[in-house]
């Protein structure tokens, strides 16, 4: 994961009608990062927000994705498909990152599990250690898993889908999670009085997400073991 010169991380960000919030993150991930340079940012982009298709940043790439606007599960899938790096971070456009080598620790907390399988997450200042609300995993992972999310799921509860399949998986025997406390990467979201309520925070599709889990318990379990069986086969990883 530490070639140089090479896309090493890549940013799934589906946003609406928050310029300036994508722009603080990304000059808050180029400032703090110790290799800018192998950052990738994927935007999802309405085709009706003309403000955000024009977003850009001098020292991240940033490959803009202008559709019709879609579930968050097939938006993440779609900015997967078009991404390159070898590490994957959810991301919201309401984020901050505040610690220096931010890249180089979650990269480095990836390589410790030795195969590239596992979750990592940093201190959202929010949910902490109960939740990965960013997670991040390698692209060997998001292969295992068929994507970084079920397509169903319409906003909500995508972070639990994954937080409850290595859940499942240390319960097999095998723990392949990690939560960096000192790597902090901020949530400003409006319930903790950090930024005001928009439209986009208006989750009309919650309950119809809370249903779409309970869906897929089965599907989880399957996918836990299935991680469970290709890490004690001891496949090396190629990323």
């Amino acid at each position: 994961m530490n070639c140089p010169g090479l896309t090493r991380i890549s940013i799934l960000l589906p946003t609406r009608q928050r310029p300036q919030g994508v722009a603080r993150l990304l000059d808050s991930l180029a400032d703090h990062a110790d290799a800018p340079e192998g950052l990738e940012v994927v935007l999802y982009v309405d085709h009706d927000d003309l403000a955000s298709q024009s977003i850009s940043h001098d020292r991240i790439a940033v490959v803009t994705l202008v559709r019709p606007r879609a579930k968050m599960g097939q938006m993440l899938r779609t900015c997967y498909a078009a991404s390159s790096g070898r590490c994957i971070i959810l991301l919201n456009d309401d984020a901050v990152c505040r610690t220096g080598g931010w890249d180089s620790a979650v990269l480095a907390a990836l390589e410790a599990f030795g195969d590239g399988i596992g979750l990592v997450w940093c201190n959202d200042l929010y949910r902490g250690d109960s939740m990965p609300v960013f997670p991040i995993f390698s692209r060997r992972t998001c292969e295992a898993l068929d994507g970084p999310s079920p397509a169903d799921y319409s906003h909500d509860y995508i972070d639990t889908h994954l937080f409850d399949i290595f859940v499942k998986l240390r319960a097999l025997g095998v723990d392949r999670m990690a939560y960096l406390p000192q790597v902090v990467i901020e949530h400003m979201h409006h319930e903790v009085g950090k930024a005001a309520f928009d439209a986009v925070y208006d989750k009309a599709a919650r309950v119809r997400d809370e249903l779409t889990f309970i869906a897929w318990e089965e599907s989880r379990q399957i996918a836990a073991k299935a991680l469970a069986a290709t890490i004690r086969q001891g496949a090396p990883c190629d990323s």
